[in-house]
């Protein structure tokens, strides 16, 4: 919403489960909240589903909505229908990996009017063939830091390692990332493991939510359990979730994302956008961000072996690791700004809204 309001846009939250939480978030960025209760997709139960869909229509059309920009897969699945009652075009943005879609609920995305992707791959292994009149790529982007003074870097540098508990000389691998079964901790650990046997010195900071839900505790727990049963606790600090990112950052010597899907991940263009040397699964869309070698590594799913190579490879070499970022931040400026992003997103409405 933020970002085409300089092309002319105003939005309206539509909160289909709503929360006080969600309208504390919108209410606080100034955003108009309109809290509604899902339709509820169903064949059995069209006639009720139709009656929802249309109450929700004269909402939108009451708001003078012009167009619907659903969030994810599972808001046009339950809205698309609904905007197209009120006569509006509807676009769905796919974020993530989504190669299986049961017929049914192929039914209720036909509504959608255009789909946006986060990348190719997303668009290329979405389970509903869209050709390519009826969908866009479209990058998220964000907004890179400015260079920073080397002394400024160093003060934050010194306060994070000395909050951590951590020797100036550790060597910190850093990853941003919610403690989930999609980032692959397995693989991590088993990575570490090799790392920390070569170089005792280094020590893997995750920064990221580890319990939020029963889910995120459980799986905590079981991440945990496999740093114990590899002899690692040592080595492996959580910080648990954390809004000075930034400052996490410039404690971070190399940064690393190992995961099992990705749509295009932000906490990816986030520590490139601060020059640091990435490793990441060559997963989905990551590979259209990263040139392995050229401004990161790319490693094959779930190989450890090939994650811990490439890591030892990095803190043997700070000249390397001094290439891969600075190539990195280029990167994230030349295509993958928020500013592209919001260009792209208006560009898009410009061609359903006249």
């Amino acid at each position: 919403m933020k970002a085409v309001e300089p092309y002319g846009y105003s939005g309206v939250a539509v909160l289909l489960a709503d929360t006080e939480e969600m309208r504390r978030f919108f209410g606080d960025a100034g955003r108009t909240v309109l809290g509604w209760r899902e339709p509820i997709p169903s064949l059995r139960h069209g006639k009720t589903f139709l009656a929802e869909c249309r109450a929700l229509a004269s909402e939108f059309k009451r708001l003078k909505v012009s167009l619907v920009h659903c969030s994810d897969f599972k808001a046009a699945f339950h809205t698309a229908l609904a905007g197209r009652l009120a006569g509006v075009p509807v676009i769905c943005h796919i974020r993530n990996r989504c190669d299986s879609v049961i017929w049914r609920d192929r039914l209720f995305l036909r509504p959608v009017t255009h789909f946006a992707f986060v990348s190719r791959d997303t668009w290329k292994h979405f389970a509903i063939p869209v050709p390519a009149g009826r969908g866009t790529v479209i990058y998220d982007g964000i907004n890179p830091p400015p260079p920073r003074p080397a002394d400024e870097i160093e003060l934050d540098r010194h306060a994070i390692r000395t909050e951590l508990g951590l020797a100036p000389s550790a060597l910190i691998v850093g990853m941003l990332a919610r403690v989930a079964p999609q980032k692959d901790y397995d693989t991590l650990v088993r990575a570490a493991a090799r790392v920390v046997q070569a170089h005792p010195d280094v020590r893997f900071v995750i920064a990221g939510d580890c319990s939020a839900n029963e889910a995120s505790r459980n799986h905590y727990a079981y991440v945990q359990g496999l740093i114990r049963q590899s002899g690692l606790s040592e080595y492996f600090i959580f910080t648990g979730y954390r809004a000075d990112v930034p400052r996490l950052l410039a404690a971070f010597d190399i940064s690393v994302l190992s995961t099992h899907f990705e749509g295009l991940p932000l906490v990816l263009l986030e520590a490139m956008a601060y020059s640091k040397p990435m490793v990441a699964t060559a997963v989905d869309g990551i590979p259209e961000v990263i040139v392995d070698g050229v401004n990161g590594f790319l490693t094959p799913h779930q190989d450890a072996e090939a994650l811990a190579a490439r890591l030892i490879e990095l803190i043997q070499s700070p000249s390397l690791r001094e290439r891969l970022g600075r190539a990195a931040r280029q990167t994230v400026l030349t295509s993958f700004t928020a500013e592209t992003f919001a260009r792209s997103v208006a560009d898009l409405y410009a061609r359903f809204v006249k």
